[in-house]
């Protein structure tokens, strides 16, 4: 009687991978008059192999895929939500882009994903500073202003701009009753901005109801960022279907730490409310 090994059993050949190489997503900019500017950050990408998930991986990245038949990549974008390198997210207003696979173990191959707003997608509302400035005082001992500075502006003329010091320590600071936004109760909405700071940061968002008290609440904090503008995104779906009320209004504000700085600065730019048509 013949007798055969049974290491192959127990431990089988490993199969070798296609290799994805990516090193970030084409961003396709839409027309600036419906969809704002192109600014964004996309730091990750969700991965799928014949919809089956094969992980989730920080930009760039090289992906390991047991391809054993031809078939479909796909590659969904994603964010740090409320600007959490912890809570990596895809976003639900960028679409994700495919390429086709066939065997081809070990072997890398580069791909260059490309995205954009979905066609279902839509701007309820947005502030670049370039037509005015939607932005009033409502707490605190200073405004944000506009600002044409080359040095602090983001892009084309101008952008939003707080300076704090000792003498006014903190700006607080609504958009004004001609630039609000009314979602549908129930869908996904979130505010995107670009900002840059050597103060914190705080976002947040006004309801007004038609037989009580208005309700405020900052929803999204950030840290300073001064070297460079960084891109973020805030989920405000659960503060909107909790304060359901006739129209939402957002908030800014900042403030110098206690104790630890004699001046500080915000500057902001390119604020879109966010949801679906």
């Amino acid at each position: 009687m013949g007798w055969t090994t049974g290491c192959n059993v127990i431990n089988p050949e490993e199969k070798i991978p296609n290799y994805i190489h990516i090193d970030s997503f084409t961003y396709e900019a839409p027309s600036y008059s419906s969809y704002g500017s192109a600014s964004h950050k996309i730091t990750n990408v969700w991965i799928y192999f014949n919809n089956n998930p094969v992980g989730v991986f920080d930009l760039p990245c090289t992906i390991p895929v047991i391809v054993d038949q031809p078939g479909t990549l796909t590659v969904v974008p994603g964010i740090d939500y409320n600007g959490m390198k912890s809570g990596e997210v895809t976003y639900p207003f960028y679409a994700s882009d495919s390429v086709h696979l066939t065997p081809n173990p070990g072997v890398v191959q580069n791909f260059a994903p490309k995205t954009g707003y979905i066609a279902t997608s839509k701007m309820l509302w947005t502030e670049d500073f370039e037509l005015g400035n939607s932005f009033s005082k409502f707490n605190g001992d200073t405004s944000l202003v506009r600002t044409s500075d080359p040095d602090k502006v983001f892009e084309k003329k101008y952008s939003g701009y707080v300076y704090l010091d000792t003498a006014f320590e903190v700006s607080e600071n609504i958009s004004s009753n001609s630039a609000t936004f009314k979602p549908v109760i129930g869908s996904t909405v979130y505010i995107e901005l670009d900002y840059k700071s050597t103060a914190p940061l705080q976002v947040g968002l006004e309801t007004d109801f038609t037989n009580a008290d208005p309700h405020y609440e900052y929803i999204g904090g950030f840290n300073p960022h001064p070297d460079s503008w960084n891109h973020v995104y805030i989920d405000a779906t659960d503060f909107i279907n909790a304060y359901e009320g006739y129209q939402y209004r957002v908030v800014v504000g900042t403030g110098l730490p206690d104790g630890t700085q004699n001046q500080g600065w915000i500057l902001i730019d390119n604020i879109k409310i966010i949801s679906y048509k």
